[in-house]
């Protein structure tokens, strides 16, 4: 903390969660004079009271301390999160939320209506952030390979670790006590952050599937901890990618992979990779859309782990044609490409429209007749 660098007091937080580091808040103040009636509160956001700490007759005012080179300040008691259920008489955790920890006090020789308030907003948050999509990514810095563990987050109340403390594993290497760099954020609110990899950690990574775990908090100390162990190193992401039942040049109602048993049109294309996968496609208004993809692992098999397998459904419009674009990721977030196809969807139903048989003529001699007309393709 310093001049440039206050503390913000929408980052104070604790939790009641027992998995947390921080579950108890307390504070100093320094007193100016002696002080009588000394009350300690905590307050919620309605204003109301839900529990009271202590009261003290008279504190002193701050003094230095010479024997032990310090100053003498108001210590404020401690509170472990918890408030008194009179429905049950038992201490119960208080509901997350917003909270005030107040201090109050009558200056020596002053009336109680000259009292003096000290006012510390607070939270308490007991649900952990979310963490997804972690993976590895590189730079060139200063002419070195630099690896770094990706991912997105996301905090709903506290907010994620003003500190930016995380920590990663590596192919079974450890490192505590990282810091985590912000990059950008998500269309859906993510933060997306990086953690670069130290060179201990770098000396393990190889082709193929690497396990990586990324570990971060929010400011009230709620972890969450995700891994991936099928992780590729950039530019090999590609690899073992294999699509089963392809993209024809046209997708009609004569495509044996034409679905309708989830109460729509969907075609559907079916291929390996050894990891999820992620996909898009151009909609008939040319708009990027979801596939709906299902990964599993091919349960004949449980001993290739290399061999998971994966279904994707592209709805198709009715009585249109348009071209479309079908894509493959190895993330959700859409940054590593596996495969891109450009195809059409023809499933314009063509009109009939003016039809004259032999040239109009209501008889004929011949055993064959001409038959014209028009149809309407667009």
């Amino acid at each position: 903390v310093s001049d440039t660098d206050p503390i913000d007091p929408d980052n104070i937080a604790i939790s009641t969660s027992s998995a947390a580091a921080i579950t108890t808040l307390q504070g100093q103040a320094y007193l100016f004079r002696n002080a009588q009636d000394v009350t300690y509160q905590i307050v919620n956001s309605d204003g109301d009271v839900v529990a009271t700490l202590n009261k003290e007759p008279q504190d002193t005012k701050t003094y230095y301390y010479a024997n032990a080179s310090a100053f003498e300040t108001l210590n404020f008691p401690k509170w472990d999160g918890t408030i008194f259920d009179q429905s049950t008489g038992d201490y119960v955790a208080a509901p997350d939320g917003q909270y005030t920890y107040r201090v109050s006090a009558v200056g020596d020789g002053d009336k109680e209506s000259d009292r003096q308030t000290l006012d510390l907003p607070f939270k308490v948050d007991s649900v952990a952030p979310e963490l997804q999509h972690i993976a590895i990514s590189s730079e060139d810095v200063n002419g070195k390979t630099q690896y770094y563990l990706t991912g997105e987050t996301k905090d709903d109340f506290s907010g994620i670790d003003a500190t930016k403390d995380c920590g990663t594993a590596v192919n079974g290497l450890v490192e505590l006590h990282q810091t985590f760099e912000v990059t950008g954020t998500t269309a859906d609110g993510y933060t997306q952050v990086r953690v670069p990899v130290t060179d201990a950690q770098a000396k393990t990574l190889a082709q193929g599937n690497n396990a990586i775990e990324l570990y971060l908090s929010d400011n009230a100390s709620n972890f969450v901890d995700v891994m991936n162990d099928k992780a590729k190193l950039p530019g090999q992401t590609k690899d073992g990618f294999v699509l089963d039942v392809g993209v024809p040049d046209v997708i009609s109602m004569s495509n044996e992979y034409i679905d309708i048993s989830k109460s729509r049109l969907d075609y559907t294309l079916s291929g390996r990779y050894p990891g999820a996968v992620y996909g898009t496609y151009l909609d008939e208004n040319g708009k990027v859309q979801d596939l709906d993809i299902e990964n599993y692992t091919d349960e004949d098999h449980p001993e290739d782990l290399d061999a998971d397998y994966f279904i994707a459904r592209m709805p198709i419009a009715h009585a249109v044609d348009y071209n479309t674009t079908i894509k493959f990721y190895a993330d959700a977030a859409h940054t590593q490409e596996l495969a891109s196809y450009d195809t059409k969807v023809g499933m314009f139903q063509p009109k009939i429209g003016t039809v004259t048989v032999n040239g109009g003529q209501d008889q004929t001699s011949e055993a064959t007749v001409k038959v014209a007309g028009r149809y309407q393709t667009m």
